[in-house]
């Protein structure tokens, strides 16, 4: 039974789930995430981009794992829900001017992901091979967008341009997001004469169509003149498993299935075994008498 428990184990493979909850965010948890650009940790919270730099910033912060979105043998989608709270602080004494947008991604490869910003300024944004969907939340007065809107929250699927938005009002105070998928949904507060408001905006996206099996995800921004500074607070993720048949891709209800019908004969059969050498063992102390 040792082998055959060996075996069942080999046998099925696990895509383990991604969760974790940061609430208080400190350099102790600098390993859980690649930096790059202008993005650091500090005493209290993830510096996506800082404030008083000259000229252009971009800055990502990835997640080191990567997630197991979709298995192309059984096609299994996982689900998974997130939720973060950050602060976008542009220099108020220019505020008639806008500064670039802050998103959560989700790409076949992050190192291509430089912010809501102009797709003109980076040609490998737009790049044919390259996936990704984001949800943004852009101040910034985009002309390549189909939107008289300047300030809003977007959902953007392989493309610079939102499919889908809604309004939102950045007044440097600490915006609480909630996003969740299957069927890609956001919620945020806004602030508005001294209240904070929720809002929200969907999408109904088929990740598996867009997305590869395994794609990196975190968060990106772009600064120009304004020195926006880009602060994530707290970031909760948590995902579902993906359980599946290495050899056969077979989803968790037809792999259980056949597990059970293995386990059930191989208990029947040990069973005839240790039947049979009892009646041998017991015929063999009484002297060959038959028993």
């Amino acid at each position: 039974m040792g082998i055959l428990a060996f075996f069942l184990f080999i046998l099925i493979t696990y895509a383990a789930s991604i969760s974790f909850n940061l609430e208080n965010i400190s350099p102790n948890d600098k390993d859980m995430f690649i930096l790059d650009g202008g993005a650091n940790i500090s005493e209290d919270a993830i510096q996506v981009t800082p404030k008083n730099h000259s000229g252009m910033v971009i800055g990502r912060v990835t997640y080191t794992e990567r997630l197991h979105l979709w298995d192309k043998r059984s096609g299994e989608l996982a689900s998974f829900s997130t939720s973060f709270s950050f602060v976008k602080l542009s220099d108020l004494e220019r505020r008639h001017r806008q500064d670039d947008g802050f998103i959560f991604f989700l790409a076949q490869n992050s190192s291509l992901i430089h912010g809501a910003m102009d797709p003109k300024s980076d040609t490998r944004v737009n790049d044919s091979e390259d996936r990704y969907v984001w949800v943004e939340f852009d101040p910034y007065c985009n002309t390549w967008e189909n939107s008289s809107q300047c300030d809003h929250v977007g959902i953007n699927v392989n493309s610079d341009s939102s499919i889908n938005q809604t309004k939102w009002l950045n007044t440097g105070r600490e915006c609480q997001v909630l996003i969740k998928y299957k069927n890609l949904s956001v919620s945020f507060t806004s602030f508005r004469k001294n209240n904070f408001e929720r809002d929200g905006v969907a999408h109904i996206v088929d990740l598996q169509n867009e997305l590869p099996e395994w794609v990196a995800f975190g968060f990106s921004a772009a600064s120009f003149e304004l020195s926006d500074k880009n602060t994530v607070e707290s970031w909760m993720f948590n995902s579902s498993n993906l359980q599946l048949d290495e050899n056969t891709g077979l989803p968790p209800n037809k792999l259980g299935l056949v597990v059970g019908l293995v386990v059930g004969k191989s208990v029947l059969v040990t069973l005839l075994v240790i039947l049979a050498y009892l009646l041998w063992n017991k015929k063999k102390n009484n002297g060959g008498e038959e028993v």
